[in-house]
């Protein structure tokens, strides 16, 4: 399976963090890491974990109807089977370029509490008809995403923070 993996940036913070844990995972996936405007540190984190990075450098203000272009484009040519995105922007871009490009499966993710106006709400809501799941990472995003976004229960999945462990072949030393 093919999955795309879509942020705004790929430098430091919670989703960086977030997606540079994942991209430690070891499995028949091919996974593709990609961010919206620009790289930095977990692109570095991710390239050494031996799997493919984009980074397009485009305008990541909403709306950008180049970036949605663009992303299209580009989900067009790869024809990954999972579009999966997380924060914001990249939802917002990603979820409808994702639909333009007739991707089977469309995952948006919402990794904390937005600040959204009434008519940001609405949109947001509207965006996240097109995906097949919303994700959340706690239960008080959950219920945002429903109570805020109407967002509907059939689609809200909620998925905790990965986290690394250190081998466990090596039992701790006492």
């Amino acid at each position: 399976m093919k999955i795309v993996r879509l942020t705004t940036f790929l430098d430091f913070g919670g989703i960086e963090t977030r997606l540079s844990t994942i991209a430690h995972v070891k499995d028949d996936n091919e996974w593709i890491f990609c961010a919206i405007n620009k790289g930095g540190s977990a692109e570095s984190k991710i390239r050494n974990q031996n799997k493919r990075v984009y980074v397009f450098n485009l305008p990541y203000k909403i709306p950008s109807i180049i970036t949605i272009y663009r992303l299209r484009v580009f989900f067009k040519k790869e024809k990954p089977d999972v579009v999966h995105t997380s924060g914001a922007e990249a939802n917002f871009h990603g979820v409808l370029a994702a639909r333009l490009a007739h991707i089977p499966v469309i995952i948006a993710e919402e990794v904390g509490i937005p600040s959204q106006n009434k008519i940001t709400k609405v949109i947001f809501g509207l965006v996240y008809r097109f995906s097949d799941y919303v994700v959340g990472n706690s239960d008080k995003v959950i219920d945002y995403l429903k109570n805020k976004n109407n967002v509907s229960f059939k689609k809200l999945v909620k998925i905790y923070n990965p986290l690394l462990f250190p081998s466990l072949d090596n039992p701790t030393k006492k």
